[in-house]
């Protein structure tokens, strides 16, 4: 009875899709890479069936580990709120002291268009304390969702043989 296994041949870098390669690249030439699990496709995520990828005549060894979870924010849509329903308009903020970014994510929102998810640093500063904005003498709440992805890191390691 034979009970050797055959070794699995490693994966090639081009065969990985667009986003896979640049995940893997900055794993091979940092030594690691992290991204959120709602970001790694189907070729290179955690939990895969192979652990070895071939990329410029050299084998590295992938190991994957969770390292935590991660705040995201995105912006939904805003509805228009009459001045008798706000307890402190303080709690507003003037579409004029906006930034132009933050300009741009409520006019998306007033439009009804959602934002993508963006971490805490990349999001709009101003829609972290305000959730209304007083504009052309009328008041918007802006609905903004706060939500926890996985975090993982990809590790590259060189193999000796």
């Amino acid at each position: 009875m034979n009970t050797t296994s055959q070794a699995v041949e490693p994966r090639e870098f081009q065969t990985l899709s667009n986003a896979s390669q640049g995940l893997a690249l900055e794993a091979i030439e940092n030594g690691e890479a992290t991204a959120l699990r709602t970001n790694l496709s189907g070729d290179l995520r955690p939990r895969m069936n192979w652990s070895q990828l071939r990329y410029q005549g050299t084998v590295y060894d992938l190991s994957w580990q969770r390292v935590g979870l991660v705040a995201q924010y995105k912006m939904s849509h805003t509805s228009h709120v009459s001045a008798s329903e706000i307890e402190n308009v303080s709690d507003g903020i003037a579409y004029g002291n906006l930034s132009d970014r933050a300009q741009r994510f409520f006019t998306e929102a007033r439009a009804g268009n959602e934002s993508a998810w963006y971490s805490r640093e990349a999001f709009p500063a101003e829609f972290h304390d305000h959730h209304l904005v007083k504009y052309q003498r009328e008041y918007y709440r802006v609905i903004v969702y706060t939500g926890d992805f996985e975090q993982y890191r990809l590790s590259a390691t060189p193999t000796d043989g």
